[in-house]
């Protein structure tokens, strides 16, 4: 049995999903699967354990489908060897910027509750390198429309992204957005 750091998956799980999911390609005639490494940090897995992810997942699904393979970070750990990795193996990567240094600053923040902007665009300065930028897929920004909207994109612009994604915050009926201005805040902003 193998054993794992607390909190990711053992190589057994790992294997199992993958599985899984090429069972389920092949039942529906799928051609193409897209998985997505998103949630905590998929970076703190480490290298080693990162590449073994993507070969199970392409060994499952050799001859099946065509895997797409993405994750999600906020790119503090990356550095040039985990961007070698992910090119070589075709991980696309997406990093969360919220905008300039006060609107990323304003929930982006670690556990002593310094900014991690500094961080966050010295990672997009590397993916941006001709010799990683096959893996950098994108930013995503989740709005908050307290920030200045026209800051927020010039500093996303600012990092030459291939595409950026703008997510609006979690929310429920019962907990719906903040809208200070009124009921098309979110539009507006836009």
């Amino acid at each position: 049995r193998s054993r794992s750091p607390r909190g990711m998956a053992s190589r057994r799980i790992v294997r199992a999903t993958a599985e899984r999911i090429a069972e389920h390609a092949r039942a529906h005639g799928l051609k193409r699967v897209t998985v997505v490494l998103h949630g905590g940090e998929p970076l703190l897995a480490g290298p080693e354990r990162l590449a073994a992810v993507a070969h199970e997942l392409r060994r499952s699904l050799d001859g099946i489908a065509v895997l797409d393979l993405r994750m999600q970070t906020n790119g503090l750990l990356l550095d040039d060897d985990f961007c070698a990795l992910l090119v070589r193996e075709r991980i696309h990567v997406g990093v969360s910027l919220d905008g300039d240094r006060a609107s990323h600053d304003r929930h982006r923040v670690r556990a002593d509750g310094s900014g991690s902007y500094d961080d966050t665009v010295r990672a997009l300065r590397l993916l941006g390198q001709a010799a990683h930028r096959p893996a950098f897929a994108g930013l995503l920004c989740t709005v908050d429309v307290r920030n200045d909207p026209e800051a927020v994109y010039s500093a996303l612009a600012d990092v030459r992204p291939p595409r950026v994604d703008f997510l609006l915050p979690h929310a429920t009926w019962d907990h719906p957005p903040e809208r200070p201005h009124g009921a098309t805040d979110y539009a507006d902003w836009l």
